[in-house]
């Protein structure tokens, strides 16, 4: 028998109808109004029925959704690298788009089922979605909201509005003036207008229920106790574009890489410090806070933020943590508190000094 526990919320309806959610132990989803869901052992969504119409879905032992039939019997399959990324995807056995990564989380490419450049992107400030895109030999505009998520695309050259897209506060696409035209949807993610969901780096959402159809394949480094909740039930405020957590963490996550990257180095020594600050809080260490704040005692760090990747990975470090501003001078003696809160830490598969092996990474549920 499944111990559940009954919530009520309300349904974003015209008539604002109150419907009844319904949990088992482990925070799925169970039913919803009249929507009904089951999982899998590892807690992947396999179905999602509407009275006799259901979906249902397929995934790899990664826990990458690959296999998606829809309840007019459309057959969606998706294709997955080595990175576990979706560079491809199928309709009914047929190739119709394609997509080529510059790295984990950016497309830098649209290709057609024949592997044709359709599109080009360029980016400049945001991590996961582009702000110039290149098609038919034309060049767009994107403009975004807060999140990401894109609202306008323009035509550089006649100003000419060619997409609107228009959202609810989960992500929903209510609106959209040219579907398909370019591949990004709510915070930036990659829509897909069959199945209605949005992938984000490692997983998929659905924002008809405003969660994940996978569990957190980091389960809790994530930061969030309910590991098929979105952005910490804030998607108007946050955003999750690895998929394994909230917005500042994700992009601490993604400029480590980055560090890590340009400076092997530099991004050694953040985790280590890291790691210990993780352990100790802030509260408890101000040793540790002193040496974020200055920035580190020697010149070897200072060098390293002379990377401009490794600049951004501690400032989403210290926004990620809730340490105080990067310059600012800690309180004389901190006092301890009674329960510590804790502290995002690295995940262990995160990398380590270039040439020492680091652990395995964990399995995918």
């Amino acid at each position: 028998m499944i111990s559940a526990t009954v919530r009520q919320m309300i349904k974003a309806n015209p008539n604002e109808t109150l419907a009844i959610g319904i949990y088992d132990d482990q925070d799925r989803l169970l039913q919803y109004g009249d929507l009904s869901f089951t999982y899998t052992a590892n807690g992947e969504l396999i179905s999602k029925c509407q009275a006799s119409a259901c979906q249902t879905f397929d995934y790899d032992v990664f826990g990458n959704l690959r296999h998606v039939i829809l309840d007019n019997g459309m057959h969606i399959e998706y294709i997955i690298d080595g990175r576990n990324r979706r560079i491809g995807k199928k309709i009914n056995g047929t190739l119709v788009q394609g997509f080529v990564f510059d790295d984990q989380l950016r497309i830098v490419a649209e290709l057609d089922g024949s592997n044709q450049v359709v599109s080009r992107f360029i980016y400049a400030d945001h991590i996961n979605v582009p702000e110039v895109i290149e098609k038919g030999g034309r060049t767009y505009r994107i403009l975004h909201d807060h999140l990401g998520s894109p609202r306008f695309v323009i035509d550089t050259q006649t100003g000419e509005l060619v997409q609107e897209m228009q959202y609810d506060a989960w992500g929903n696409v209510v609106f959209d003036s040219n579907p398909g035209f370019q591949p990004f949807g709510f915070a930036g993610g990659l829509y897909d207008s069959h199945t209605k969901l949005t992938r984000f780096g490692a997983r998929d959402y659905d924002p008809q229920v405003g969660r994940w159809t996978a569990k957190d394949p980091i389960l809790f480094w994530g930061g969030d106790p309910n590991v098929l909740n979105y952005a910490q039930g804030d998607p108007i405020n946050l955003g999750d574009f690895l998929g394994f957590s909230a917005a500042d963490c994700a992009k601490m996550a993604y400029w480590y890489t980055k560090c890590a990257k340009v400076a092997p180095d530099c991004g050694n020594r953040f985790r280590n410090w890291q790691k210990r600050c993780a352990s100790g809080g802030i509260e408890q260490d101000d040793t540790c806070i002193k040496k974020w704040q200055d920035r580190g005692p020697d010149d070897a760090l200072k060098l390293c933020l002379s990377h401009p990747e490794c600049q951004k990975f501690l400032e989403y470090a210290v926004k990620c943590n809730g340490w105080p501003p990067v310059g600012t001078e800690p309180p004389p003696n901190p006092p301890l508190p009674s329960k510590p809160k804790p502290k995002y830490k690295f995940p262990p598969w995160f990398p380590n000094i270039p040439g020492k092996p680091g652990p395995p990474p964990p399995p995918a549920h």
